[in-house]
């Protein structure tokens, strides 16, 4: 019996997800659990089913969502989701960067003061995304009135479907918390924060540290309030839960590589107890790395990049704007870690690498490079254009292990 073409296509696109190991001594388990997600494609280790299928947990890291007026004008946003929803229902928590605020009082507004309709967030859940960092650059731009009802509006959200969402909170009384659910008996924190903001009304609502641009040696750190602050609260997600992620919103626009100290700042993240770091601002991919120090192990992503955006809609293929190119290609990020006596201890990672793909008619749309390039839609300069990003793409998802990332 022979293949379709369109399951040809899926099998192609399975075998092309680069999968970077850490252990291949993982233990082997039957299928069926209903509970626990399936196997990761492209992953060869273990999958959820048997009694020891609470050993494994998977998490999927995705960059910006963005909601430029090519994207806010192109309804139903269903559509920017069809080609990866089944992906991202295959693991147990997905996160992405909420980069805007949800504010229905107010009409939908792009660049420069983004508010996005509440059918955007809906879509982004419905998509696969079940944590959502909103400690970032643009949460205040609406004001504070923003920050309160994009909470409000994710609580309402949670009751259909839980989500987990960290980074703002609703009066200068609170205190900032961390986010805690617990998921097939792991017990799983979430923080967020960012370095800046572009309004500062409202900004007493988001927790904003001053991150690498005051890190210099960890003596000067500790002096830092609300730095210290961050530290207090990751060490104490570490002593409550299996496994810590802390969201992190710096760095440098539209540059490929961290500075030294953005690296060194993310490490001391993860020395406070972090298990995953996980950074975007820049809205391009830059290198990721696994680190290692006294038996734990994790992972720190410096950026992720845009998952969703409409700053590559204008661009001219045939001559790319070099400062807008990176920032249409990203990569669906697939952490595996496994419960130990420490914690969770990060076995692997596997990336997707995926890319926004403009149609005119329907708005921009995330599709793996694999399964875009199979198809029978694009025309030459087109299939030119993202054969050359799909081979910068797969480049740029390899991990750095420990080396000396260049600086620009």
């Amino acid at each position: 019996m022979g293949f379709s073409c369109k399951s040809l296509k899926k099998i192609i696109l399975l075998l092309s997800i680069i999968l970077i190991p850490l252990s291949s001594c993982l233990p082997e388990r039957s299928s069926g659990s209903s509970i626990s997600p399936s196997k990761a494609p492209g992953e060869t280790s273990a999958v959820p089913g048997s009694e020891k299928s609470q050993e494994i947990f998977i998490l999927t890291f995705l960059g910006d969502l963005m909601i430029h007026d090519v994207i806010i004008n192109r309804r139903p946003y269903n559509f920017i989701w069809e080609e990866m929803r089944e992906y991202l229902q295959q693991d147990h928590l997905t996160f992405a960067n909420l980069e805007t605020p949800v504010y229905p009082e107010l009409p939908p507004e792009g660049y420069p003061a983004f508010n996005a309709p509440i059918e955007y967030l809906e879509e982004a859940i419905r998509g696969g995304v079940d944590a959502f960092s909103l400690a970032n650059n643009h949460a205040t731009d609406q004001g504070p009135l923003g920050i309160i009802s994009t909470r409000r509006i994710l609580s309402e959200l949670s009751r259909n479907r839980p989500v987990l969402y960290a980074g703002t909170k609703n009066s200068p009384e609170e205190p900032f918390l961390t986010a805690y659910r617990e998921i097939d008996n792991w017990r799983i924190s979430f923080l967020a924060a960012t370095e800046f903001l572009n309004n500062p009304f409202g900004s007493e609502l988001v927790d904003t540290v001053p991150g690498a641009g005051a890190f210099r040696g960890k003596e000067e750190a500790e002096k830092n309030v609300q730095l210290e602050d961050l530290y207090s609260r990751i060490r104490e997600a570490r002593g409550k839960s299996d496994l810590v992620v802390v969201s992190f919103h710096g760095g440098r626009e539209y540059k490929l590589f961290p500075l030294p100290e953005e690296r060194e700042f993310y490490r001391e993240i993860w020395r406070q107890g972090a298990d995953i770091v996980w950074v975007h601002h820049p809205h391009v991919l830059q290198p990721w790395e696994y680190i290692e120090e006294e038996g734990r192990r994790g992972v720190i992503f410096h950026s992720t990049g845009n998952w969703i955006s409409g700053q590559r809609w204008y661009m001219d293929m045939q001559n790319p704007d070099p400062s807008r190119v990176d920032t249409g290609d990203s990569a669906a990020y697939r952490v595996r870690v496994l419960r130990t006596e420490k914690g969770g201890r990060v076995i692997s990672v596997s990336t997707l690498p995926v890319t926004n793909h403009k149609v005119t008619e329907r708005g921009m749309q995330v599709i793996p490079f694999q399964e875009l390039l199979l198809s029978n839609t694009l025309s030459p300069l087109e299939r030119e254009f993202y054969n050359e990003r799909y081979k910068i793409t797969e480049r740029r998802v390899l991990p750095w292990f420990n080396k000396n990332i260049p600086e620009e």
